[in-house]
Order: C-alpha cells, then sequence, then structure tokens
C-alpha cells in the first residue's frame, strides 16, 4: 500500500510520465510573457465591446434622423417638384446633380 505521494505504477511508466510532464512545464520567463499577452487581450476585448457598443448607439440614432428627415412635412413635395423640374429641363433622371 503506497503512502501519500506514492504512485503505485511501475518505474517504466513513472519516468515516461515525469519526462512528459517536464516537456510540459513553462519557464517563469513563459508564464509571464503569456499573463502579459492575456491582459492585452483582455483590454482589447473590452475596447472592442465598448466600440461595438457606441457604433449600434450611433447607428440607431442615425436611423432614427433619417426616418424623422423623411417624416418632415413637405420632403415629398419638394422632393418631387425637384424631380418634375428636371424632366422639364430635359435633363432627365439619369444625370445627378453634384454639389
Amino acid at each position: 500500500m503506497g503512502g501519500f505521494g506514492q504512485n503505485n505504477k511501475n518505474d517504466g511508466d513513472s519516468n515516461s510520465t515525469r519526462a512528459s510532464d517536464e516537456a510540459n512545464t513553462l519557464t517563469r520567463a513563459e508564464v509571464h510573457q503569456s499573463l502579459e499577452n492575456l491582459k492585452k487581450l483582455v483590454i482589447a476585448a473590452e475596447s472592442y465591446r465598448e466600440l461595438t457598443s457606441k457604433l449600434a448607439k450611433t447607428t440607431k440614432q442615425l436611423g432614427k434622423c433619417f426616418k424623422e428627415y423623411g417624416d418632415t412635412k413637405g420632403m415629398d413635395s419638394t422632393y418631387g417638384k425637384l424631380e418634375k423640374d428636371r424632366f422639364k429641363s430635359g435633363s432627365g433622371s439619369s444625370s445627378r446633380v453634384m454639389e
């Protein structure tokens, strides 16, 4: 019966396990570098989340403004009048007025 910390496996298996454990161990510098990179990743993810949230709010606000602008009284009659004037002048609908 083995005590605490003793391995009941034969010595051959124990040596191969130790070799694989040593191959998988990280140095202090590697762990430190991994933590630094993880911190940078978390900061970038937080920034990305904030920007996507801000973009969603701005997009919603822009859509609302376009809707309100389109719903403004007289917009249809003004736009329609401008189109009719262009047809009368012979410019047609294919040409656009550049400002």
